[in-house]
């Protein structure tokens, strides 16, 4: 699948369940899971994601009854809603080139189609 067919068909090369509201993760789990995930990299562009999604996830986020989760953006105005393995920017919308309405992709995760297949948000 390519980037112009992902960005087209809303539809995501990876697979994420749904989070469950009721387990939201303490500190504790946030800074285990930030250190394993850097343990596993040298690549610094990764570690440079990772230490961006841990001060996102520290500003602040809440995992909605349908399983998606709304991280605070660094301008603490712009919310970033990641569900599906997509992060799109809460109450922005966008054409797509086939005239489809759909809500505005993260600038991050358009990019990240080519390297990662996520953005820092997800």
């Amino acid at each position: 699948m390519t980037e112009a067919d992902i960005l087209e068909t809303d539809a995501s090369p990876h697979i994420f369940p749904p989070l469950d509201p009721a387990l939201r993760p303490d500190e504790s789990a946030i800074e285990a899971a930030y250190q394993y995930l850097c343990a596993d990299t040298d690549d610094p562009r990764t570690r440079s994601d990772l230490k961006k999604a841990l001060a996102a996830i520290r500003r602040g986020y809440t995992i909605t009854t349908d399983g998606a989760v709304e991280i605070v953006g660094s301008d603490g105005a712009t919310i970033y809603v990641v569900q599906n393995g997509m992060c799109t920017i809460k109450g922005q919308f966008e054409t797509s080139k086939h005239g489809r309405h759909r809500p505005a992709l993260c600038r991050g995760w358009k990019a990240a189609q080519r390297r990662t297949g996520a953005c820092y948000h997800c």
